[in-house]
């Protein structure tokens, strides 16, 4: 190994340096420890430099390529309030595009309730997230065990989710069952365990959470007997156009 200052060329394989006309002269030991040192020093900044490191304290690694996600399961926190457990369950068929299926089960005053329907989500501009598309069918089957399971007042709960997604309660007024055919818009959000658009990791124990919000616009059809005749109070009777408003939390994997 050679090192060169102002001219002088030192060669570190038998420790002399080179006085310029030819002849080398051994080096003293404290002119060889600093040559070591210097050397050393050299080494530990071209590493750093190929490592993009700059020296300065590690960095976050790069964010790692990943596949994208392939299911969604999410629930309903809306149909809580009715108590109503309603779940969709989505797969991703190819980029861009995925559907799901929708059960739901409880019950809306005295009323038992049962739901089942399918989707189908167009991403225009991602894999499996972002904007979404799509086209929505649910059936609301409603079994009435008396007259006053029509009548009855909804509890406090229930009567304040009845605005933000009302087809369940408008099937019960009209005391038969329903389906409803639609069009959808929505956002989905998947947690990808870093801070938008950079390498930092945020949250990490959180990746993959989902967040589904979605206004729904279609039309709901009356179906069945009406046993028990329709609500005293109902708003509306037979079939009607409506707007709902979905939010869904859940998990993708």
């Amino acid at each position: 190994m050679n090192g060169r200052r102002k001219g002088v060329v030192t060669y570190l394989r038998d420790w002399t340096v080179s006085n310029g006309v030819g002849q080398r002269i051994p080096l003293t030991l404290q002119t060889r420890a600093d040559c070591v040192r210097r050397s050393r020093r050299l080494g530990v900044i071209a590493a750093c430099l190929a490592a993009g490191s700059g020296c300065g304290g590690a960095t976050d690694p790069p964010r790692p390529p990943r596949a994208p996600h392939q299911v969604s399961a999410t629930l309903s926190p809306y149909h809580l309030a009715f108590p109503i457990v309603n779940a969709l369950l989505e797969q991703r068929v190819v980029n861009h595009l995925g559907i799901a299926e929708e059960v739901g089960v409880g019950s809306y005053a005295t009323a038992r309730v049962g739901q089942l329907g399918a989707r189908v989500y167009v991403y225009p501009w991602d894999r499996f997230n972002g904007v979404q598309l799509g086209a929505v069918v649910r059936s609301n089957v409603i079994l009435y065990p008396s007259s006053y399971a029509v009548a009855e007042p909804p509890s406090d709960l229930a009567a304040a989710a009845e605005p933000l997604y009302h087809d369940v309660q408008l099937t019960r007024a009209n005391g038969r069952s329903s389906v409803f055919v639609g069009a959808s818009l929505g956002l989905k959000g998947i947690w990808s365990g870093y801070a938008y658009y950079t390498d930092k990791r945020v949250a990490p124990g959180l990746t993959g959470l989902t967040i589904d919000l979605a206004l729904d616009a279609g039309y709901l059809h009356m179906i069945g007997p009406s046993p028990y005749g329709h609500a005293p109070d109902a708003l509306m009777l037979g079939d009607a156009g409506m707007v709902l408003l979905e939010m869904r939390l859940g998990w993708s994997l």
